[in-house]
């Protein structure tokens, strides 16, 4: 920026998580997921963020509906049933009235949520064949949710992917954030310290 004499860069908070990820953990191409207020989808390795003009929508692609979400509409303004839509923490709020947390471990909106994030990391899996799948933000806050997501995951997957055909090698490819400080704040830090070091 010329008025502060100093390089800016400006990224998305997933893109960042994702470049914080994959510096973290060594792999070569990371994809981070976050759940939240919405759904986003992030891509780095530890050189970088992989981005082209537009940042990617992933959370805005449309699942399988779950026969246990009934009628529910769904919440996205653009597209109302996609992945966002559906299974965002805003969505489980409007669907459920109640935030999963506030929701007995054997509720159905257990079995829905992590349905649709199966399919998301399938999808993902497919699409982009990253390294590894993060999952991150407030409603993947719930330690029950993502073992079942990996089970959903993998019946999603059917079996396609020989390396991703049991639980424990899903397990290691679909994780949950491995620093415990929140990861798109480390990454935008990496990100900073790679432009002063090219400054």
């Amino acid at each position: 920026m010329r008025q502060l004499a100093i390089p800016v860069a400006i990224d998305t908070d997933v893109n960042t998580a994702a470049f914080a990820e994959a510096i973290a953990t060594g792999c070569g191409s990371v994809a981070y997921v976050t759940v939240g207020t919405g759904i986003g989808v992030g891509f780095a390795s530890p050189k970088g963020v992989i981005r082209n003009q537009r940042h990617a929508e992933a959370g805005h692609l449309h699942p399988r509906r779950h026969a246990l979400h009934g009628s529910f509409a769904g919440i996205c303004p653009y597209h109302g049933d996609c992945f966002e839509g559906l299974a965002s923490g805003t969505a489980v709020m409007a669907s459920w009235g109640v935030s999963l947390s506030q929701l007995p471990v054997d509720h159905c909106a257990w079995q829905v949520e992590a349905d649709y994030l199966g399919q998301l990391a399938a999808s993902i899996a497919l699409m982009v064949a990253p390294d590894r799948i993060v999952f991150g933000g407030g409603v993947m806050a719930q330690p029950t949710l993502l073992p079942v997501v990996l089970t959903r995951m993998r019946h999603w997957l059917g079996g396609y992917l020989p390396d991703l055909e049991n639980t424990a090698a899903i397990a290691g490819h679909v994780t949950l954030p491995v620093g415990a400080e929140p990861p798109g704040l480390i990454g935008a830090f990496h990100l900073a310290s790679a432009l002063l070091l090219l400054s």
